[in-house]
C-alpha cells in the first residue's frame, strides 16, 4: 500500500472522531463544587441615601450626575479622579463604588475595580442593571464565587428567580452539575419555568435531545403565563433559539450515525430536512461537506470547504477536511499551509492541534510536532494516538519516567503501548551499560547485559555491547562467533555488522591464527561489504543504521554515511528525504544546546534538501523568534510598564501553531489593561478537559493583572491535581505572608527554574544568605541563563554589596545589552552609591530605549539631571534642572494609572519642587 493512501486512511479515522463543531461534543472537568446555598448569603439593608435630608439627596444626586457624564464621554481617568474627591464625604453610598468600579473596569484595570465592586456587594442597593454588570464582570474574569454572590443578592433583593436561573447558568458553565442542579431545582419548586430551562441545558450536555426538547417545551408553556424582569419576549426569544439549536443537534447526531454506517442517502435526506435552519447553523452546510468527502466526492468538498471557511472562520473541522483532501491530492505543503491557517482562528479547539501533530508525524517530522504537541498535552486529553509518538519523543530525551506514566494512561493500542515500555526498560539497561562502556567496565557489562535479552533494535545494541565486551577481554572469538551468528541467520543490524568486520580484520591480522582461518575470515569480511552494497534493496537497515547514529547524536557520521550511500547510487530520492531529515534533527539538537547560528545554518541546509521539511521550517523560524524576541529587550524581572502585545502578535504571525503564543498574547494584553486578554482565555478554557489546567492558566492571567491573591488560590486549587511551576507560585505573592509561603513545598527535586524560584522567595523574606545559596544552586545547573545572574546581582544589592551587585549587572549587560532590568538596576547604583552621573546617564538610556513607555526610566533621568544641578560641579545648573523636569513630566505622563498611583504623586511633588528651584 503506499504511503499516500495509508495517511488517507490514518487521517479519514482521525476525521470520523472529528466533532467539536458539527455536533459540539467535548469532555469539560469540575475541579470546584461550591454550591453555595440561597439562605448563605445576607443582604444589607442599611440604605445610606434614604437617610438623608431632600437637600442633601440633591447635591448627591448632582454630583454623581457629574461623574455619570464623564463616563458616558469615555472620561474615565476623571470620573475616577472625581470619585476618589467625593469618597471622603460619600464613602457609605453604593454608587460611588459602582461607578469608580465601572470606570476602572472600562478603563481594563481589573483589580481595582475588583476592590470597588466587592466593596459594592456589601452594601444595599436596588438597581438591577448594577447586578447585571457587576455579575458580568466576575463571570468574564472567571470569579466564580463572586458571580453566584452576585446574582443571589439580586435574587434576594427582587424574589425574581431569573437571578437564580443565572446562578445555575454560572455554575454549568464550570461544570458543577450539582451547584446547577440545587439552583435549577429551587425554580422548579417555586413552579417557574426557569428550571425546566435549566434542566434542559443539562439534557443538553449529556446529548438528551430527547429530554432536552420535552423540558424546553415545559419552559415554554410556563413563560406565557407570568411575567418576569427579563418578560416573556427576551425569555421566549432565548427559548426558541435553544429549541433550534437542540432540534438541530438531535438531527445532526441522527445524521452523524448515518454516516458512520454509510448510509448516504439518509444522511443527506436528514440534512435536506434541515436546510431551513443553515442560515443560522452553518455545521450544516459543513456536515453535507462532510458527507460528500466520505462519498469519495474530493473536488466537490474542496470547492464546498474553500468557500465555507471564506465565511466561517473558526470551524476547526473545516480545516481539518480540507486538509485531508490536500493529502489526497499528494500537497502536502498546502495541508500544512490550510492547518497552520485554522489554528489562526481556531486558536481553541485541540482537535485542530491534534490533527496537525499527527499528520506531522505520519509525514516523518519530529520536531514540529512534539513542539506542539508539548504545549497541549497537559491542556487536553489528547489521542492516544498522539501520546504514543509523543512518549517515543521523551524516551529520546531519556525522560523515561514521564514516557511511562503517560503511556500507562493508555487504554487502547495495548500491544503497541507494551512493547514501547518494554523499550524504556531496555533503553535504561542500554544506558547504564553506555556509561560503563565510557568508563571501561567490560566485565560488568557482561553481568548487566547477560542476564537479559530484548526485542528488535535494542537487542541489536545489546549483543553490540556483549561482543564488544568480549572483545576487550580477550575473548575476539567468542564475539565474532556471537556476531556471525546472527550474520548468517540474516537478524543483524549495520552496526553490529560493521563491528563484525572490523573484528574479522584483527584477527586476519594476528599472527595466533593459521592460514586457513585467515581466509575464511578473508572471505567473510568481502560478505560483509557485499552485503552491505546490497542494502539498497532494504532501506529499513539503512534507517536504522543512522537511527543509531542520532540516537547518540552522532550527526556529522551520519550525514558522512549518507554521502557514501549517494556515491553507490542508491535511490537518490529516497536519500535526499533521508538526508533532509538528518540534517532536521541535527538542527534541533543544535538549538536545544543553544547553538542558534549553526542550529540555523543546518535548517538551511535541510531546506535545501528539501523545501517543504517543516522540521527544518520550524526550528528556523523558532530561532527567529528567539532572536527578535532577544533584540527588543528582556523584562522578566521587573515591574515596568512594556507594551508587548505587538511583539506577541509578530510572534504569533510567525508560528501560529503553537498555543503558548497565544496563552502569551492574552498575558500581554491584561498586563496593557486590555480586557481582550481574558476573551482570549475563556475560549481556550471552553476546551479544558484536565483537572486543575483551568486554574493554572487563571493563575498565569491573574498575575498579570495584578491581582495576586487570585492567583495564588488559583494555584494552589490547581495543585491539588496537576504539578504547578514553583517560580508561576511564587510569582504570586506580592509582598510576604508566612502562611502563603509555608504552604509551598520547599523540599521536593529541584531544577534550576525552581532554585531561581526559591530564591525569589527567601528574597521576599529577607532571608539573604538562603537566597544566595538558592540561586548560585540555579547557576550551577544552569549557566548560560543571564537571569539568574541578575538575581544574583539584585540579591547582593539587597545586603547592600553594591560593588558586587554592579559586577554581575555588567556581566548580564555584557552578555545582552538589551537586558532592561540590568541596565535599570546598574543605573540606580552607579547615581545612588558611586555619584557616576554619566554611567548613570548611559544605563538609564539604554533603558529608556529598551522600555520608552515605562515612568520609572524618566523618573530616573530626571533624577540625575536633578542630583547633577544640586551637586555644584556643572556650570548649567539651570538647563539641568529644566532637563529634570521635561524628564519628571514625562514620567508622570507615562504613570499608568492606578498602578502606579502613589509613584505619579511623588512625581508631582519632585516636579514642584524643581519648579520652585527654578523660581528662586
Amino acid at each position: 500500500m503506499t504511503m499516500r493512501r495509508i495517511l488517507i486512511i490514518i487521517f479519514i479515522t482521525y476525521i470520523s472522531a472529528y466533532s467539536n463543531d458539527i455536533l459540539h461534543y467535548y469532555s469539560k472537568v469540575n475541579d470546584r463544587n461550591l454550591n453555595i446555598g440561597i439562605d448563605a448569603i445576607s443582604v444589607q439593608t442599611n440604605d445610606f441615601f434614604n437617610k438623608l435630608d431632600e437637600s442633601s439627596k440633591l447635591v448627591l444626586m448632582n454630583k454623581f450626575e457629574e461623574v455619570k457624564q464623564l463616563i458616558n464621554n469615555f472620561k474615565f481617568f476623571e470620573a475616577i479622579t472625581l470619585c476618589n474627591e467625593l469618597e471622603t464625604s460619600y464613602k457609605d453610598y453604593y454608587i460611588l463604588y459602582y461607578l469608580r468600579g465601572f470606570a476602572y473596569y472600562r478603563t481594563g484595570d481589573i483589580y481595582y475595580s475588583m476592590l470597588d465592586f466587592k466593596k459594592l456587594l456589601t452594601m444595599y442597593f436596588d438597581e438591577r442593571e448594577i447586578y447585571e454588570v457587576v455579575g458580568n464582570f466576575f463571570d468574564n474574569i472567571n470569579d466564580y464565587e463572586f458571580t453566584l454572590r452576585t446574582y443571589i443578592l439580586a435574587y434576594k433583593i427582587y424574589n425574581d428567580y431569573y437571578w437564580i436561573f443565572l446562578a445555575g447558568k454560572t455554575s454549568l458553565k464550570y461544570n458543577d452539575i450539582k451547584s446547577a442542579n440545587n439552583y435549577f431545582t429551587q425554580c422548579l419548586k417555586a413552579g417557574i419555568g426557569y428550571g425546566f430551562e435549566g434542566f434542559a441545558d443539562i439534557n443538553l450536555l449529556h446529548n438528551q435531545y430527547a429530554d432536552a426538547l420535552n423540558n424546553y417545551n415545559n419552559a415554554q408553556m410556563s413563560y406565557s403565563s407570568y411575567n418576569s424582569y427579563s418578560n416573556n419576549r427576551i425569555d421566549i426569544e432565548r427559548l426558541n433559539s435553544k429549541i433550534s439549536n437542540a432540534t438541530v443537534q438531535r438531527e445532526l447526531y441522527n445524521w452523524n450515525s448515518k454516516l458512520e454506517s454509510r448510509e448516504f442517502e439518509e444522511a443527506t435526506n436528514i440534512l435536506n430536512n434541515l436546510s431551513s435552519y443553515s442560515n443560522n447553523f452553518p455545521e450544516i452546510n459543513l456536515a453535507l461537506i462532510k458527507t460528500y468527502l466520505k462519498m469519495g466526492n474530493y473536488q466537490l468538498s474542496k470547492n464546498m470547504l474553500n468557500q465555507f471557511i471564506s465565511v466561517n472562520k473558526n470551524f476547526d473541522e473545516a480545516y481539518a477536511m480540507l486538509a485531508q483532501i490536500y493529502l489526497y491530492e499528494n500537497n502536502e505543503k498546502s495541508a500544512i499551509e490550510i492547518l497552520e491557517k485554522g489554528l489562526e482562528y481556531s486558536y481553541n479547539k485541540p482537535r485542530l492541534y491534534e490533527t496537525f501533530a499527527n499528520m506531522l508525524y505520519n509525514a516523518g517530522y519530529s520536531f514540529y510536532p512534539n513542539k506542539i504537541v508539548s504545549q497541549i498535552i497537559d491542556l487536553y486529553d489528547i489521542s492516544d494516538e498522539n501520546k504514543i509518538e509523543y512518549a517515543k519523543y521523551l524516551i529520546s530525551k531519556k525522560e523515561y519516567f514521564k514516557a511511562r506514566e503517560l503511556l500507562n494512561g493508555i487504554r487502547s493500542y495495548r500491544a503497541t503501548v507494551n512493547s514501547i515500555l518494554d523499550s524504556i526498560g531496555y533503553n535504561i539497561i542500554l544506558d547504564k551499560a553506555e556509561e560503563l562502556n565510557r568508563d571501561g567496565y567490560y566485565v560488568d557489562i557482561m553481568e548487566l547485559l547477560s542476564a537479559n535479552k530484548f526485542n528488535g533494535y535494542e537487542e541489536q545494541i545489546r549483543i553490540g555491547y556483549i561482543a564488544n565486551s568480549y572483545y576487550r577481554l580477550g575473548s575476539i572469538d567468542r564475539a565474532i562467533n556471537i556476531l556471525k551468528e546472527l550474520y548468517d541467520n540474516d537478524s543483524i543490524s549495520i552496526n553490529n555488522v560493521v563491528l563484525l568486520r572490523e573484528l574479522l580484520k584483527i584477527r586476519i591480522s594476528s599472527n595466533n591464527y593459521s592460514q586457513s582461518q585467515k581466509d575464511i575470515d578473508f572471505a567473510d569480511v568481502q560478505s560483509t561489504i557485499f552485503w552491505e552494497d546490497d542494502l539498497k534493496n532494504n532501506t529499513k537497515l539503512i534507517t536504522d543504521k543512522i537511527y543509531e547514529f542520532i540516537k547518540y547524536n552522532q550527526y556529522d557520521e551520519a550525514l558522512a554515511y549518507i554521502e557514501q550511500l549517494k556515491i553507490k547510487n542508491y535511490d537518490i530520492d529516497y536519500i535526499k528525504k533521508i538526508e533532509s531529515i538528518v540534517y532536521g534533527y541535527y538542527a534541533t539538537f543544535l538549538y536545544d544546546n543553544r547553538q542558534f547560528d549553526k542550529a540555523k545554518s543546518i535548517s538551511n541546509l535541510a531546506i535545501r534538501r528539501n523545501k517543504d521539511n517543516y522540521d527544518a521550517i520550524a526550528i528556523k523560524n523558532q530561532i527567529y523568534v528567539d532572536v527578535y524576541l532577544n533584540s527588543v529587550g528582556n523584562f522578566n524581572n521587573i515591574n515596568a510598564y512594556v507594551k508587548l502585545s505587538d511583539i506577541r502578535r509578530e510572534v504569533l504571525n510567525i508560528s501560529p501553531a503553537y498555543i503558548d503564543n497565544m496563552i502569551k498574547l492574552a498575558e500581554a494584553l491584561v498586563y496593557e489593561y486590555n480586557i481582550e486578554g481574558y476573551n482570549i482565555i475563556n475560549n481556550i478554557l471552553k476546551y479544558i478537559d484536565i483537572n486543575g489546567v483551568r486554574d493554572l492558566l487563571l493563575g498565569k492571567i491573574y498575575n498579570k493583572s495584578g491581582l495576586y491573591d487570585y492567583s495564588f488560590w488559583a494555584y494552589n486549587r490547581a495543585a491539588q491535581y496537576i504539578d504547578v511551576d514553583l517560580l508561576d507560585r511564587v510569582e504570586s505573592i506580592s509582598i510576604a505572608d508566612n502562611n502563603k509561603i509555608s504552604s509551598l513545598n520547599f523540599n521536593q527535586k529541584r531544577k534550576a527554574r525552581d532554585y531561581y524560584a526559591l530564591s525569589k522567595i527567601y528574597v521576599k523574606i529577607n532571608n539573604y544568605n538562603e537566597a544566595i545559596n538558592s540561586i548560585q544552586r540555579a547557576i550551577l545547573e544552569d549557566n548560560l541563563n543571564l537571569d539568574y545572574r541578575y538575581q544574583l546581582g539584585y540579591i547582593n544589592e539587597q545586603m547592600g554589596n553594591m560593588r558586587e551587585a554592579l559586577e554581575f549587572y555588567e556581566y548580564v549587560i555584557k552578555n545582552n545589552k538589551n537586558h532592561a532590568a540590568a541596565n535599570y538596576r546598574a543605573a540606580i547604583i552607579y547615581l545612588e552609591y558611586f555619584r557616576n552621573y554619566n554611567l548613570a546617564y548611559d544605563y538609564v538610556m539604554n533603558y529608556i530605549s529598551l522600555v520608552p513607555d515605562d515612568y520609572s526610566g524618566y523618573e530616573l533621568l530626571g533624577k540625575i539631571y536633578k542630583n547633577r544641578a544640586e551637586s555644584l560641579i556643572e556650570n548649567n545648573t539651570e538647563n539641568l534642572f529644566r532637563n529634570a523636569l521635561v524628564s519628571y513630566k514625562t514620567a508622570s505622563d507615562k504613570a499608568i494609572w492606578g498602578k502606579d498611583k502613589e509613584a505619579k504623586k511623588n512625581i508631582e511633588m519632585e516636579i514642584q519642587n524643581i519648579l520652585n528651584k527654578i523660581l528662586k
